[in-house]
């Protein structure tokens, strides 16, 4: 079943496998943070028999994320997160389908030592003969990290790559995943993933621009900074020790913006002919919104520069709160939408929408006039366990959508609530809404993630 899983599958999955205390969290960190900064979506899933802390400071899946991993999936006897509870090791057939639904350009696995699926070898401390000869014996693993080599008993196969650097680990996974790229696997939107920063022998480069058209592109990107409400009431009378919060970031969003070429190593200098950063206070959430806009004429895209702008307005924002609050977060930075280019139109909302729309063709309508739809995108849907529902409207307390979650919890035991207040998302009929604005009838009612789809 897992080799016909792998051989059907087009998503790249790599094992980082060794026995107990070899360093491999800490190897699989060093290489979620590397890719993901060439751009490569990673997704680790890593199981676990002890009792777990998922998300908090310091657990593996707090690591992962703070290093980039678009999902850091965890599963254990006493909780789980994403996948289901297993009393043993999850099968990894149901790894690599749920992994799938995210959408990433690489799953890696930590652990996975028995299963047939290519390894990385973390061998960090000597070992007996025993068990070099089980190292020997998998013809699956495909390279070994032994970082003081003079100290290993293991014969180590000619077939197989030695490193004994991080870097070096690095290297050689991004020319492994290039290997691979002709596997190509459609995203959430609908483009085959493409790698176009590497190169055939696998080594970062920047694209060349040259033969592209010049169009016009636009991109906007979103962050959001949550605070204490206290903190938000001192902004908003702008009784903060370092003065006009909203100006100074604005103008730090725009700078960084017409820097972004200077900060991420393979973006291409770029003529901005506009550049609007909009800091939103929002008190139902609790922070404030940022969302910068970018504008070119040229032959590439601002995506970068719109997320820049937007990355560095938060950073103002919370370095000129901080005094006050140590506790903020910047809850997410994402591309909201972006136009022109040869790929086109792309809207975060819309094109979820889309999505689903296409996988439920077909399907009967609701004949109720109350009726209303409602979506789950992402990891919601997981936890909802639908992609979509019809409830009427007349069965809900209060006609907003904080009084449907709680209908939804209540009648049907979806509980949303381990998202999180400040990341769960929320969409009327493809705009965006907050959890107290009134629904009507038929209305269209989506509940997502930040980043949905991976």
């Amino acid at each position: 079943m897992i080799a016909s899983v792998l051989m059907r599958t087009a998503l790249p999955v790599l094992a980082v496998s060794g026995y107990s205390g070899q360093g491999k969290t800490t190897l699989l960190e060093h290489l979620v943070q590397r890719l993901s900064a060439l751009g490569v979506s990673v997704c680790v899933f890593k199981h676990s028999h002890h009792a777990l802390t998922l998300d908090k400071p310091g657990s593996d899946s707090e690591r992962y994320r703070r290093a980039g991993a678009v999902a850091s999936i965890i599963s254990g006897q006493n909780g789980f997160s994403l996948v289901q509870e297993t009393s043993g090791e999850p099968a990894l057939d149901d790894v690599i389908r749920y992994a799938e639904t995210l959408s990433p350009d690489l799953l890696l696995l930590e652990g996975f030592k028995s299963h047939p699926v290519p390894k990385l070898w973390v061998a960090r401390k000597a070992v007996d003969d025993s068990d070099a000869i089980k190292v020997m014996n998998d013809p699956n693993i495909e390279a070994v990290f032994s970082p003081d080599l003079s100290k290993q008993n293991i014969p180590f196969s000619p077939n197989m790559a030695v490193l004994d650097t991080h870097e070096q680990t690095f290297e050689w996974v991004v020319r492994w995943l290039y290997s691979r790229r002709s596997a190509t696997h459609n995203g959430f939107d609908g483009h085959q993933m493409s790698l176009t920063h590497l190169n055939e022998r696998g080594d970062a480069h920047m694209v060349d621009i040259a033969d592209k058209a010049i169009t016009k592109r636009t991109a906007e990107a979103e962050s959001f900074l949550s605070m204490a409400p206290e903190t938000l009431e001192l902004l908003l009378d702008e009784r903060l020790p370092k003065g006009d919060v909203l100006a100074s970031a604005r103008i730090a969003g725009i700078q960084a913006a017409k820097r972004t070429s200077e900060l991420i190593p393979l973006c291409h200098p770029l003529s901005l002919t506009q550049v609007s950063i909009e800091c939103t206070p929002d008190k139902d959430r609790g922070g404030v919104h940022v969302l910068a806009t970018c504008k070119t004429d040229g032959k590439t895209g601002v995506e970068m520069e719109a997320l820049t702008a937007a990355s560095v307005a938060s950073l103002t924002l919370y370095d000129m709160c901080k005094a006050v609050d140590k506790r903020m977060s910047i809850d997410y930075t994402r591309v909201r939408a972006k136009q022109g280019g040869k790929s086109g139109d792309w809207s975060l909302i819309q094109n979820d929408v889309e999505q689903v729309s296409q996988e439920n063709e077909g399907d009967a309508t609701s004949s109720q006039s109350s009726a209303l739809l409602v979506r789950f995108f992402g990891e919601i849907g997981e936890l909802a366990g639908h992609k979509e529902m019809r409830l009427d409207l007349d069965a809900l307390a209060d006609t907003t959508p904080a009084a449907l979650l709680m209908y939804l919890e209540r009648q049907h035991g979806i509980d949303l609530s381990s998202v999180g207040a400040s990341r769960l998302m929320v969409a009327v009929n493809q705009r965006m809404a907050r959890m107290d604005d009134v629904l009507a009838q038929n209305d269209e009612v989506a509940f997502f993630p930040p980043v949905t789809g991976g």
